[in-house]
């Protein structure tokens, strides 16, 4: 008789700051939406937080507003799902990222996404009067494509797989979710995807080079109990065998 094969599988744990910066993107999102109710601007450009915070290399290089190069990534379109896509990408890659380099890992990468990301629009706008004076914001895209970056090269070597489906290894999959992002950046070509493709070229390039000099892991960071991020129980005639499988987070 064939082998009975039972498997047990459970929901991805969340990071202790993982949750935390879950929280923050939530309540952001709260209150750019509770902005937008009262405000109630005519045209989405004129809320106060998109006005004075968005990336808009005109004012930039004219009105030398330098902040705007941080701030842009600091807020979604209040009535779109962006802010939900970015708790998402937090749940899916943030944890085993937090798990192997650190909370620090997690601030560092989204800072650096979000200058690499307003130094490529800045570029381009040099080079196309489209996008001189066009606002990008996004939190979504730059978190999300960071996050997946960085995550990539911590499964890099490893077996994972698309919520217990086609495993593979992790640096495959990073790089066809990564593709897939690029591609469909080029093909849509607003200011927030390009700002997207030069967060994921920046953390790619830093993280690289720090992997390169062994730097990619926190020093004497404690392991968990188990840095898979799901586990699977295979059960096999009545006798259990524990068989952990990495999950895409």
């Amino acid at each position: 008789m064939p082998e009975e094969r039972k498997i047990v599988w459970t929901m991805p744990p969340i990071g202790h700051w993982t949750r935390r910066a879950m929280i923050l993107v939530g309540v952001a999102w709260a209150a750019h939406l509770l902005l937008f109710l009262v405000a109630r601007p005519a045209y989405l450009e004129m809320l106060p937080t998109i006005r004075y915070g968005a990336l808009v290399p005109s004012r930039v290089f004219e009105h030398y507003e330098a902040w705007r190069v941080f701030t842009y990534a600091l807020m979604d379109v209040p009535l779109g799902l962006d802010s939900l896509w970015a708790v998402l990408s937090l749940w899916f890659f943030a944890t085993p990222i937090e798990q192997r380099a650190g909370a620090k890992a997690l601030a560092w990468t989204f800072g650096l996404a979000t200058l690499g990301g307003a130094v490529a629009v800045l570029l381009v706008s040099r080079f196309s009067m489209d996008f001189h004076s066009t606002a990008a914001i996004g939190l979504a895209p730059i978190l999300s494509s960071a996050l997946l970056v960085r995550w990539g090269f911590v499964v890099a070597r490893e077996r994972v797989s698309f919520f217990g489906m086609a495993e593979m290894q992790g640096k495959i999959l990073a790089g066809a979710l990564c593709g897939i992002v690029i591609a469909r950046a080029l093909w849509e070509r607003t200011p927030i995807n390009i700002a997207e493709v030069g967060g994921m070229l920046a953390v790619f390039g830093v993280t690289g080079m720090r992997s390169g000099r062994g730097g990619s892991r926190k020093v004497g960071a404690k392991k968990s109990k188990s840095e898979s991020s799901g586990k699977f129980t295979v059960i096999r005639g009545g006798r259990s065998d524990a068989d952990d499988k990495k999950w895409i987070n």
